[in-house]
């Protein structure tokens, strides 16, 4: 619904308000300003937030980050800067190379991070320790007093303060923590013996009065000292191993590091050739056992073979370096039984050939073919015969037949042969061969006992001769390694060298003071921005333009500043500001209001004293400067007080007219700006709200929409009761005005979270009670160029209503 076409009131009601979004549906505020449309809870609005309290309390942060500025720069001052010194060595390192070329000598010391580990060792830091005093610790103004103290080999450590008599003739040397003298010596003598110290401190530097103060270290707490501030690192070929030593003094960090690497480079050397001398003495002293043990394995090697050179034996040599000289009785035995197997297998062959042939089938081959049958002629002879005598029958065979008479006394003679001759042969061959078998027999029983002998006399020469073996490998190694050790005890190479000494630092490597500054200036900052945050978090009142976008949700149309603190232009507070601002508002109201219609818009605040009244006043006499006919009333029926900045009565006011004690022409008062009239607040009733709720009041909000175009409507603040909400329900339209540091926020956000329940338009907020440079945000509100104040040549002032 258009709100130019409300229709006229019926029966006497008022007429509906304009149209709004019905009750008890959230609403959502379009804000014009991009940056402040972020949802409370986003990343981005958290950070606004943070930035505008740190904005807010920069004075505070600005202070704190002075204060430990100053205080980072004033501990500095007693922090010195810290050099370095490097230096790089050689570390010999084995490779699979060096194992096959070059000449014989010992493996490196030690391998990989062992290294390092020696440089931490209390035989290389101990000494450093005392060559170079890293025991006692002075001021710096007495380095040279105590330049020729030194310790024995067992001194006292503690904290010690040696005193000069007023007359410049005795040193008095007393424990710094109970003032206990421990020492007393005339001005020139030597100093200290009681505690295990040699101290000799000149006259000259021992002027009358003079205090200096030490402390002795145990050595172990130096070296302990002196191991936290070594850096060192092995490369990554692991050839070359880098130590880097820091420290006050130049001077002295170059000599402690050189000390170093001369006693790590000593304690290497020492290590290898006792090393190498030790494995020496063992090699010796296990070569001369091994020297012995081969000698008697020798001899009992020696003395068995003699004993048993007659005895039968498997062809072991008899001598180292001659061959067999004798067959083995293994192969005699063995010889034996393949002949034995050999004449029993041409036995049994000839029997079963014997047998077939009684069969009339004899296979001449086959018994041709048998060994011994091959050794016997008259059966060889019987078996050629036969074989002929077969041949001439049957050629006899294809000429004539069975019958005929050579062909029968073929058959016969070759008959007689199959089966008398060749039988009696061949069982005679088959005796011989049994009695040959026999003979064999009792041949290898003989050969089994002698061979029932020799396992136990081969396995004691196996035991003896692998003694032997066994005794001149371990000599012969023994003996090779031996060989090795001494020339390479005698060739010894240093496994680590010095390549590049460590020279004399001439600039400092790191700067504790800058560090210690940055950190305060870090420390001090963050501490402020911390503060800042808590301060916004735990502040109750609404300091920042985040605070009225995100927080509340509403947009910002516009900033007044704080009139007291205003620019001043001819020892007067400069209004023209403050009408600019109004000017800003007037204008972004407009806008946000729209163009259809009247604009009726009521105008509370979340609490009192945030300026509602005084904003009402001046943006109705802000239209009325515009040439807009303008009606302000007076809402606030119980503390109005607009009538005192238009200078007009307050009775007969509004609620005179709403309880029908005064007409509308009555209670419509005019002011001194042309166009601007004024509803008062009108007589205090109790009933004051209920008349806000009347018909009345509806009624007159019908009559004047025809006479003003701006209708301006002050009502309580929010906190008030209820008539703020009544008189903006009826309006329609509702302008916020927040003070900064005085408006309550919680009690804000409770309020104006309850209108998102009602048929209300929250056009937006204005911020009153700026101050100069109270942030940045707020700046572009109120804040112009100087100079382009929009002044009268008449010299009339700007028109400003200002509270009495």
């Amino acid at each position: 619904m258009d709100r130019d076409n409300l229709p006229a009131p019926v029966n006497g009601q008022a007429a509906p308000p304009a149209e709004v979004p019905p009750p008890g549906v959230p609403r959502r505020f379009d804000f014009a300003d991009a940056d402040f449309a972020e949802e409370e809870g986003t990343g981005s609005a958290g950070l606004k937030r943070m930035l505008g309290a740190v904005l807010y309390y920069r004075w505070l942060v600005i202070g704190l980050l002075l204060v430990g500025t100053a205080a980072g720069i004033a501990v500095s001052r007693f922090v010195e800067p810290e050099y370095t010194a490097r230096t790089r060595l050689w570390v010999s390192v084995a490779t699979r190379e060096s194992d096959f070329e070059g000449p014989i000598q010992s493996a490196e010391l030690l391998q990989g991070g062992a290294w390092l580990e020696l440089l931490a060792s209390d035989a290389v830091l101990d000494h450093v320790v005392r060559e170079q005093r890293l025991y006692l610790e002075y001021r710096t103004r007495d380095r040279d007093v105590l330049s020729t103290l030194k310790t024995d080999s067992v001194y006292q450590p503690g904290s010690y303060v040696a005193t000069v008599d007023g007359a410049g003739r005795m040193v008095e040397l007393r424990r710094e923590h109970d003032g206990q003298l421990v020492a007393q010596a005339p001005v020139g003598m030597p100093v200290g013996r009681e505690i295990g110290i040699d101290w000799h401190p000149t006259a000259a530097a021992l002027t009358p009065g003079r205090s200096i103060v030490f402390r002795l270290l145990h050595p172990r707490t130096a070296a302990a000292r002196l191991s936290q501030s070594l850096d060192a690192q092995m490369a990554s070929g692991g050839n070359f191993l880098f130590i880097a030593y820091s420290g006050g003094h130049p001077e002295q960090v170059s000599q402690v590091t050189n000390e170093l690497a001369d006693r790590y480079v000593d304690v290497a050397a020492e290590l290898k050739r006792g090393k190498l001398s030790e494995l020496r003495q063992i090699l010796e002293t296990q070569l001369v056992y091994a020297e012995e043990n081969l000698r008697q394995a020798e001899l009992a090697l020696e003395s068995f073979r003699i004993r048993t050179i007659t005895l039968p034996s498997d062809a072991t040599p008899v001598t180292p370096g001659v061959e067999a000289t004798r067959a083995s009785a293994y192969d005699n035995f063995f010889e034996l039984k393949i002949q034995r197997e050999a004449l029993a297998r041409d036995r049994d062959a000839i029997r079963r050939l014997l047998a077939e042939n009684e069969n009339g089938t004899l296979s001449i081959d086959a018994l041709s073919a048998i060994g011994a049958v091959q050794s016997s002629p008259e059966l060889t002879q019987a078996l050629t015969e036969l074989t002929e005598q077969r041949a001439t029958l049957r050629a006899l065979q294809q000429q004539y037949t069975d019958e005929h008479p050579l062909v029968r006394s073929a058959l016969r003679e070759a008959d007689a042969l199959q089966r008398e001759v060749v039988p009696q042969l061949a069982g005679t061959v088959a005796a011989s061969l049994d009695d040959q078998i026999a003979a064999v027999d009792a041949l290898v029983g003989s050969a089994s006992d002698e061979l029932r002998e020799i396992p136990p006399r081969a396995i004691d020469e196996s035991r003896l001769t692998r003694a032997v073996t066994i005794a001149a490998t371990l000599y012969n190694e023994l003996r090779q390694r031996y060989e090795s050790a001494r020339l390479a005890t005698e060739t010894a190479i240093p496994d680590v060298r010095i390549l590049d000494a460590a020279s004399v630092p001439q600039y400092p490597s790191s700067n504790p003071s800058v560090q210690i500054i940055l950190l305060a200036i870090v420390g001090s900052l963050g501490l402020g921005v911390g503060l800042a945050i808590l301060l916004e978090r735990f502040d109750p009142r609404i300091r920042y333009p985040e605070q009225v976008s995100d927080r509340l949700h509403l947009r910002i149309l516009g900033g007044l500043p704080h009139l007291q603190s205003a620019t001043r232009r001819n020892g007067r507070p400069d209004r023209s500001e403050a009408v600019e601002a109004l000017r800003s508002v007037r204008l972004n109201l407009t806008h946000a209001y729209g163009a259809a219609g009247p604009m009726i818009l009521t105008i509370s605040s979340p609490g009192p004293g945030d300026g509602k009244s005084f904003v009402s006043g001046n943006l109705g006499l802000s239209f009325a400067d515009l040439g807009r006919r303008t009606l302000l009333i007076d809402g606030d029926t119980r503390r109005g007080t607009l009538h005192r900045l238009l200078g007009v009565d307050r009775i007969p006011g509004l609620t005179d007219y709403l309880a029908g004690r005064a007409e509308l022409d009555e209670v419509i008062k005019s002011t001194s700006t042309p166009g601007l009239d004024l509803i008062p607040c009108g007589t205090r009733f109790a009933s004051a709200p209920e008349l806000l709720s009347s018909p009345r009041m509806g009624l007159l909000l019908a009559h004047i929409r025809a006479t003003y175009q701006v209708i301006l409507v002050d009502s309580p603040p929010l906190g008030a009761g209820v008539d703020p909400l009544v008189l903006a329900t009826a309006t329609g339209n509702l302008m916020v005005v927040i003070r900064t540091g005085t408006t309550d926020r919680s009690m804000a956000e409770d309020k104006i979270a309850m209108l998102g329940q009602l048929p209300i338009r929250v056009l937006g907020a204005v911020v009153n009670g700026l101050r100069a440079g109270s942030g940045h945000r707020y700046q572009q509100y109120y804040s112009y160029l100087p100079g382009y104040a929009a002044d009268d040549e008449a010299g009339e002032r700007v028109k400003l209503l200002e509270p009495a």
